[in-house]
């Protein structure tokens, strides 16, 4: 069990969105908008994925829609990059999108850190470290931070100088990982 500290208190909470009952429309590519501000990755342009996308989209395979956030009157893509660039690749110039407003950024920036935690390439060790941080700074406490990335609250702390976080694969192996500076302030563990 977790014991929240004043600051922890005064944390935001994360919302849900619900994209299975979002509305479900043809969208112009050049509509939407990439916001590298909100990318929980270092890199997007993984050629090959969006060869292997678009590929699989010349043989009927479909793909799930791409997520887009309404917020501050843009289309802002959430999930679904590599998938608007593969259509985008073979010229064509709509992609099926589910759409949900956002009201803030540091919503926009958890969802899409939520729902590119849960599937496709994992998060580098240093992307993992960079959202936590990031997510702290938009004052989420431990509690969400951990559904959001998908790595358990207990642990993610602060051992000295060197963060510890370990993720638990759907296998119940134990991925440790750590780096130089603090991921976040560790919460008081009550045993």
């Amino acid at each position: 069990m977790l014991k929240q500290s004043k600051q922890e208190e005064a944390t935001i909470r994360v919302r849900t969105f619900d994209w299975d009952h979002a509305p479900v429309t043809q969208e112009k590519i050049s509509n939407l908008v990439f916001d590298w501000d909100l990318y929980p990755r270092k890199e997007i342009d993984h050629h090959s994925v969006v060869q292997q996308y678009a590929k699989a989209l010349e043989a009927g395979v479909k793909f799930p829609t791409v997520k887009i956030g309404l917020f501050q009157g843009k289309k802002i893509i959430v999930d679904g990059a590599h998938r608007v660039r593969a259509h985008s690749y073979l010229k064509r110039d709509t992609v099926e999108c589910s759409s949900l407003s956002i009201e803030s950024k540091a919503d926009l920036f958890a969802e899409t850190v939520r729902l590119n935690s849960s599937h496709g390439k994992r998060f580098t060790n240093v992307e993992l470290q960079d959202n936590i941080k990031r997510l702290r700074q938009y004052r989420f406490n431990v509690k969400d931070i951990s559904s959001i990335v998908h790595v358990p609250a207990s642990e993610i702390y602060r051992e000295g100088a060197a963060p510890i976080a370990v993720l638990i694969t759907p296998s119940g192996k134990r991925i440790g990982i750590g780096g130089n500076a603090p991921i976040l302030d560790a919460p008081d563990v009550v045993k």
